[in-house]
């Protein structure tokens, strides 16, 4: 390639102005109405056989009832030879915040969630947590909300978190894990008929690879108790109403899907709450050692998106705009930048640009001068450069969405 220094393909998104995806998980039922959003187990290696043991829940501020915050929570690990129970770990909750929402104003109050922590520092020995098929831990809360559309009475389903983990030691040698750590929540709503896609992309600490997939949420063991106790792994999937599965739990055309990149997207066709999990499966050459799951609810909208923005691109010098699909090269001396412009038909909505790096980890925020825009007049171009740096982030063609 002589003097190419760097290789770039972008791919425009032009995103709506309220295109809000709810991360609210709410569980709800009965007389055991919590509210809890949802979450996930965490395991994190702290030294040795020393690990710090996290559940995070998701919880409604809006709806939910200040009771239905548990003090504690009891996470139950058994094998997963024979489902052996092997402890209970009791985790106090250490911490609640709210979580940060992409546009505060379009959510017109009703996207208040605070993320609260249980946390402990455990020991798993390794006369204890040697078994080579590994273990699971797993919490169960009653019950769901009753606003959700895609389950057949939902204030009967309950919520089980789950999170398997391998044996400390492989080998008869030490074998140091940490479970991976998850993408933020969602914080917006969706639209009906507007493309919506969601960067759930995770990172690993040890490095390990890592699989996305779609799964039918786990009910809990019971709904006539608030707190069941797990007796092993969860035995049921909720229960979706009459057309919906796992394989279209938010209906539209397409249905939600995941990429093997980890990016979920999905053009809804009906207004409502949506439940539904994502799987992340975690490999160590070539083996599975590791499963971390996160339920989520997507609530859709009829929104009233007015028009969308009109996005261009043009590389410095450059007699023509950039076409979607090819390939920029820059050369080696050549200044590295690319001008964008942006219109929008409706005036006082606010524009907010991100990059996302499809193909590669790299936080590109601090190639964009500014994020948020609020043009006054359909007249009005938003005009910036993208400039790159000198040397390319990525050994391959970089895919990057505006």
């Amino acid at each position: 390639m002589d003097n190419i220094r760097s290789l770039h393909s972008f791919r425009t998104m032009q995103r709506l102005r309220c295109l809000l995806v709810l991360l609210l998980f709410l569980i709800a039922g009965q007389s055991w109405a919590s509210h809890i959003v949802g979450g996930e187990f965490e395991l994190l290696h702290t030294k040795d056989y020393q690990f710090k043991l996290n559940l995070i829940q998701y919880f409604d501020e809006v709806h939910g009832h200040s009771e239905a915050e548990d003090g504690f929570a009891d996470a139950y690990v058994f094998s997963k030879k024979g489902e052996v129970l092997i402890d209970i770990f009791r985790l106090p909750r250490i911490s609640s915040e709210f979580v940060n929402y992409t546009n505060p104003a379009c959510g017109e109050g009703e996207l208040v969630t605070r993320r609260i922590l249980y946390s402990a520092d455990i020991i798993l020995p390794p006369a204890k947590y040697n078994d080579p098929e590994g273990y699971f831990v797993v919490y169960e809360r009653c019950c769901r909300n009753e606003i959700i559309s895609n389950l057949v009475s939902p204030t009967t389903a309950g919520e089980a978190f789950y999170m398997e983990f391998p044996a400390v030691t492989a080998d008869n040698k030490p074998f140091y894990n940490s479970s991976p750590a998850l993408s933020p929540p969602v914080n917006d709503y969706a639209c009906i008929g507007v493309p919506f896609r969601y960067d759930f992309r995770s990172t690993d600490p040890d490095g390990d690879s890592l699989v996305y997939s779609l799964a039918a949420p786990f009910n809990s063991s019971t709904s006539t108790t608030p707190l069941p106790r797990p007796f092993g792994s969860p035995k049921s999937t909720v229960t979706f109403t009459e057309g919906i599965s796992a394989g279209n739990m938010v209906p539209g055309n397409p249905a939600l899907q995941i990429s093997k990149d980890g990016f979920i997207s999905v053009v809804p066709d009906r207004e409502g709450v949506f439940v539904f999990s994502v799987r992340v499966e975690e490999y160590r050459k070539g083996n599975k050692i590791g499963e971390i799951r996160r339920d989520f609810q997507l609530a859709v909208k009829n929104c009233n998106p007015g028009t969308a923005p009109v996005a261009t691109a043009r590389v410095a010098g450059a007699a023509a705009n950039y076409q979607e699909g090819s390939v920029i090269r820059f050369e080696g001396t050549a200044p590295k930048c690319v001008t964008m412009k942006v219109t929008d038909a409706d005036p006082g909505e606010i524009i907010n640009i991100r990059l996302i790096s499809v193909n590669f980890e790299h936080d590109l925020s601090s190639l964009l001068p500014t994020r948020i825009f609020v043009p006054q007049n359909p007249q009005d171009t938003i005009s910036f450069d993208l400039c790159f740096p000198e040397c390319p982030l990525a050994p391959e063609p970089m895919l990057i969405d505006v």
